[in-house]
């Protein structure tokens, strides 16, 4: 939040603040292709604009931009991630009166809880960061950062909320963005029941000692069986597919784990976000239900902690199903 910046490349100095962007090979201004990384910042500067150009809930859009430029940065100490982004989210919740809790909103929990990690191979590390310092997975932490259910629990190349992004609105409020399909409209499923955080100390941005989500909806129990090839997705592992054992072992959709190389035999689904049920999907992409991955915990029943992110090719899937009191941490 520095309003001046000397950054000492290897090539050459260069300075950053408000109103410029330059270097010594560019003492007048960075050429654009530079000076994405101010992007994020100018938006929530003006964050009135975006929100009436784009509607209310894009504001969001703004803080997903800064979490993925913050996640490629390489901290020093991984626990510093929340409290170095503390002084951020502080005023952003001054400018839209929202409730935070560990990196997510309250008003956009549905979409914010909706993050994922791309595992990168060397080729695509570079592509997408600009850095070529071999693989780099998506891990844990030994030490306790964040219940699982927040962004700020993975050690990854970086988080993207690429799932949501080409959403036009979701439970009928206006989400877009200049790169959306207007047709894709969403609504919330599930009940969120409570979500609370607790805090080091009194700065409830900064760094969190333990937290839970309770919300209400259906469990769908799947296998995870085998994997298919995706050559859509920049991603190092294979597409994880999966298969459910309700329905009589049939392809249900896929699954992206947080974890690089984490490969369970079985893990429980609850649909978060899916398409309005007056919108007619075209195509099976189109009826997708965004969900997310659990895995119980031992010994407590109703207890679950996150461990990925499920696509779902239909609703139908979770039709029949009784709804269930899920605790996450």
């Amino acid at each position: 939040m520095s309003r001046r910046i000397l950054k000492f490349g290897s090539s050459e100095l260069e300075w950053v603040c408000d109103s410029k962007h330059a270097s010594e090979g560019h003492p007048d201004e960075k050429p654009p292709l530079y000076t994405h990384e101010k992007d994020c910042f100018d938006a929530l500067r003006n964050l009135d604009s975006q929100i009436s150009r784009f509607g209310p809930l894009s504001r969001h859009n703004v803080w997903y931009d800064i979490v993925e430029h913050y996640t490629k940065c390489e901290l020093s100490y991984k626990s510093d991630m929340l409290p170095a982004l503390s002084g951020v989210a502080t005023q952003y919740q001054k400018m839209t009166g929202d409730r935070y809790f560990a990196g997510l909103w309250k008003s956009d929990l549905a979409r914010g809880l909706l993050w994922r990690t791309p595992h990168l191979s060397p080729d695509q590390l570079w592509v997408n960061t600009g850095k070529a310092r071999g693989f780099r997975g998506s891990s844990r932490p030994a030490n306790y950062r964040a219940p699982t259910w927040s962004w700020s629990s993975i050690d990854a190349t970086y988080i993207n909320w690429d799932l949501v992004s080409d959403w036009s609105s979701i439970d009928g409020i206006v989400v877009t963005t200049e790169l959306v399909d207007e047709s894709k409209q969403g609504e919330s499923c599930y009940e969120l029941l409570d979500i609370s955080t607790d805090t080091a100390d009194l700065n409830k941005f900064g760094e969190v000692t333990g937290g839970r989500l309770s919300v209400q909806g259906p469990i769908l129990p799947a296998y995870v069986w085998g994997f298919k090839e995706d050559t859509d997705r920049q991603d190092y592992e294979d597409n994880i597919v999966l298969e459910s054992r309700k329905h009589n072992n049939v392809f249900i959709g896929r699954f992206d784990p947080d974890v690089t190389g984490y490969k369970p035999s079985s893990i429980s689904i609850v649909p978060i976000i899916r398409p309005k049920e007056s919108f007619q999907a075209t195509d099976i992409e189109e009826e997708r239900v965004l969900c997310l991955a659990l895995e119980p915990f031992p010994g407590q029943a109703g207890f679950y902690t996150r461990v990925g992110v499920a696509t779902i090719v239909s609703w139908k899937y979770f039709r029949g199903i009784s709804l269930s009191k899920i605790i996450m941490f």
